[in-house]
């Protein structure tokens, strides 16, 4: 006669062995970094957390705009904040164009 069978183990699997542990841990904390910087560039210079866009698409549009934005900005090479390039790009056409041009 056999053995019944053992029901399968639910829950979390087995944790990764020690050496592997720190690597995990750092790739973890470097994406969150990168992720948490993005977001707080975004909050501080185009005010997102308080844009009230909720109809349909248009929150996912708007992020997907300051995103870009926010390239554009980054790549223009003068030593400017994000938000003074933001504020002269918008009074200053030539600025503007030559950020859309980078």
């Amino acid at each position: 006669r056999k053995p019944a069978a053992r029901p399968a183990k639910r829950g979390s699997p087995s944790p990764p062995s020690r050496p592997i542990r720190p690597l995990l841990l750092a790739a973890v904390r470097a994406h969150w970094a990168i992720e948490n910087n993005l977001h707080w560039v975004l909050d501080v210079a185009f005010d997102e957390d308080r844009c009230g866009a909720r109809k349909d698409h248009s929150a996912k549009g708007l992020a997907l705009i300051r995103k870009a934005a926010l390239n554009l900005l980054k790549r223009e090479p003068s030593k400017l904040s994000i938000g003074r390039k933001r504020a002269k790009a918008a009074m200053n056409p030539e600025f503007r164009s030559q950020i859309l041009a980078a």
